[in-house]
């Protein structure tokens, strides 16, 4: 009889398992939203919304100049920007361990592979975007 009783506890506990883990599931599928076009249409064409920004930031792996594209990688993604013509380029530049950063205009041919810069970057119609400000950033003293 004690077999049977433990038995019939496995059982029901396994089943108990099984039922939370589909719950879950079924849970976890509702959570999904998909954004359709027309959404992201509408939010192209809201008026309450005033800017579509937002920042980039990684290791240069790669810069084009003659197209002006440069090619950031960050925890094993990589992202080719394209940037302005007229979008500034300024180096931040630390003169002591504990004092701000000083900043320098400098041109996009100044950009090294290996730096680490951040990128503003505005987001334009029909899913493109292009970087309007580049930022090298420090490389701080051990």
């Amino acid at each position: 009889m004690k077999k049977t009783t433990l038995t019939l506890i496995i059982i029901g506990v396994l089943i108990l398992i099984s039922l939370i883990s589909s719950f879950s599931y079924q849970l976890g599928k509702k959570q999904i939203k998909v954004v359709s076009v027309p959404e992201i249409t509408l939010l192209e064409k809201s008026k309450v919304i005033q800017s579509q920004r937002a920042t980039a930031q990684g290791e240069v792996k790669e810069i084009k100049l003659a197209e002006r594209n440069i090619t950031l990688a960050a925890e094993g993604d990589t992202l080719s920007i394209p940037v302005r013509e007229d979008a500034q380029v300024i180096a931040l530049i630390l003169s002591k361990k504990d004092s701000p950063p000083e900043s320098k205009e400098i041109e996009l041919k100044d950009v090294k592979v290996g730096d680490r810069v951040s990128i503003q970057i505005e987001i334009l119609p029909a899913g493109k975007f292009e970087g309007r400000s580049v930022s090298v950033l420090p490389v701080i003293p051990q």
